[in-house]
């Protein structure tokens, strides 16, 4: 056990950005997109990294492309932020190698989702993939709660007693069982929470004190001041940004899937992008000019 980043987990909060993974019309990884987009990251005061995680298409990546994303990330970024890899895959060998890539790279913690297509078909199946991975890494493990699990309280109870197993991102937006979370296993957990900002002022309230971004992938400053809102107990402020920039945000966004309108964002804001890897596909472009002019009129963007 890494003791170190057990610690540093537990000191977590803030914006925590799930980067992108830039890809080039060759279907190969942009490195040097990754580069400038980490980079873009650190030069806004974003201390916390999900690398290789879902949104940075870790579904679409070969092992050894996932060892280029992370290897590239670290080295840029790995003494200024706390470098979360995505370690998630439906069988638990491969997980099991992707956290061998990401522990000999400098990954700081492990971030697993519940795996896909078999997922919610057993409870001691779900919970020996989480704890066999976890055993079998010096570092803190992360559980990716969502909403299409069905195994709640009574697995993270199971996993409580892996020391091992140290967070759970919280996305499963269902505000009774982030509360009973919280008040239950939050001292042994740390927990992130996932969604956005507005469910970010759920899980602050029962001791919660990180979140995934939303805006923050695209404008990081308006989230930090969110964050310091939030943590300095200034909840009037914190209600505003989520109110006049959030929320607007989130509406275009999810009219045709998070993933596909973050990427299209990306592009509209200058950013590194790259092309969609497949299953995913480009937006329409009437979609694409509706999210451009969206994001000049709540502020996000200047003409």
């Amino acid at each position: 056990m890494n003791r170190n980043h057990f610690e540093r987990l537990k000191k977590i909060e803030g914006a925590v950005v799930a980067m992108t993974t830039p890809i080039k019309k060759n279907n190969k990884i942009d490195i040097e997109g990754l580069e400038k987009l980490t980079q873009f990251y650190l030069d806004h005061e974003v201390k916390n990294l999900i690398v290789a995680g879902t949104t940075g298409y870790c579904y679409t990546l070969t092992p050894e492309e996932h060892k280029q994303v992370i290897e590239t990330v670290i080295n840029i970024a790995g003494e200024k932020a706390f470098i979360i890899a995505g370690v998630s895959h439906s069988g638990t060998n491969i997980s099991n190698r992707l956290a061998d890539i990401c522990e000999n790279a400098g990954a700081h913690a492990l971030l697993m989702t519940p795996p896909y297509y078999h997922q919610t078909r057993s409870f001691e199946g779900l919970f020996q993939h989480y704890k066999e991975v976890a055993q079998n890494h010096s570092l803190p493990l992360i559980i990716y709660h969502t909403w299409y699990s069905e195994y709640k309280m009574d697995l993270f109870r199971k996993c409580a007693e892996v020391e091992n197993i140290a967070g759970v991102k919280e996305a499963g937006l269902d505000y009774e069982f982030t509360r009973e979370l919280l008040v239950e296993l939050g001292d042994r957990f740390t927990v992130i929470a996932g969604g956005a900002m507005r469910y970010f002022m759920w899980h602050w309230m029962w001791g919660a004190r990180a979140g995934v971004t939303s805006i923050g992938n695209l404008v990081p400053e308006i989230e930090n001041k969110f964050y310091e809102y939030m943590l300095n107990g200034e909840l009037e402020k914190a209600r505003t940004i989520v109110i006049q920039k959030e929320q607007p945000f989130l509406e275009v966004m999810s009219e045709y899937g998070w993933h596909q309108s973050l990427h299209t964002a990306m592009k509209i804001f200058g950013l590194p992008a790259g092309k969609l890897p497949l299953p995913l596909v480009e937006l329409p472009q009437e979609q694409k000019n509706k999210l451009k002019k969206r994001f000049i009129e709540i502020g996000l963007l200047k003409r």
